[in-house]
């Protein structure tokens, strides 16, 4: 094994869906005798979302209860 690591980051249209996902584990695979540390990043337009309700939050002057999803 070699003793140097490799370092993949992945994230928006790389892990957009189920091909993308494959292509991933497909590029994870071929180092087989690289010590690797993998950092996946928010699915695709999912960073635009989150910042998105930061900002209408921001502007809420009424509580609101969100109930999960189940």
């Amino acid at each position: 094994m070699s003793s140097h690591w490799v370092i993949h980051k992945f994230g928006g249209t790389s892990v957009a869906d189920a091909d993308g996902y494959r292509q991933v584990a497909a590029i994870l695979r071929d180092g087989k005798d690289e010590k690797k540390a993998i950092v996946v990043s928010a699915m695709d337009r999912v960073t635009d979302a989150l910042i998105e309700l930061v900002d209408l939050a921001r502007h809420v002057t009424t509580p609101i209860c969100v109930t999960p999803r189940r």
